[in-house]
């Protein structure tokens, strides 16, 4: 794991993360329990398609999917690196391990989504600890990068 003076010399940015599943047909609903947060957008394999507003949109959706923002907009790194963040959710999620793993085993498969957010060349380093803790947890780590 990289330091704390080794992250604190490293140029600051901001992130978002939410947690998103999906499954070729399940109801994900449980996840709000289990997970205890609200989904931002949710919906079952056949619904009617909507945009976020609940605007209609042509056909239907060909999957299930759930997702939940982790973070209050953006987070910004000197108050807490995405290494900590991350690391503490895997824990705190650490009790839906058996929900996650019938989820894949059933075709479904859980991400933890990362937007980073910097305006000049910054370092992320993700420590075997937490990639192996999330591995056994059966959740991936997927980055988007926005250079602003």
């Amino acid at each position: 794991r990289g330091s704390t003076q080794t992250l604190e010399l490293m140029y600051s940015y901001s992130y978002e993360v939410s947690l998103r599943l999906w499954h070729p047909t399940r109801n994900l609903a449980p996840a709000t329990k289990i997970f205890g947060a609200k989904p931002w957008r949710s919906w079952k394999c056949g619904e009617p398609r909507t945009t976020p507003g609940g605007t209609a949109r042509p056909g239907a959706y060909p999957n299930s999917y759930w997702t939940a923002r982790l973070t209050d907009g953006k987070t910004k790194s000197k108050k807490e690196h995405i290494e900590q963040f991350l690391s503490r959710h895997v824990r705190r999620f650490s009790k839906a391990r058996g929900y996650l793993s019938r989820l894949r085993t059933s075709g479904g498969r859980a991400e933890f989504f990362v937007g980073l957010y910097g305006s000049r060349n910054f370092g992320v380093e993700l420590p075997p600890e937490l990639l192996r803790s999330a591995a056994r947890l059966g959740v991936a780590v997927t980055f988007d990068v926005y250079p602003t």
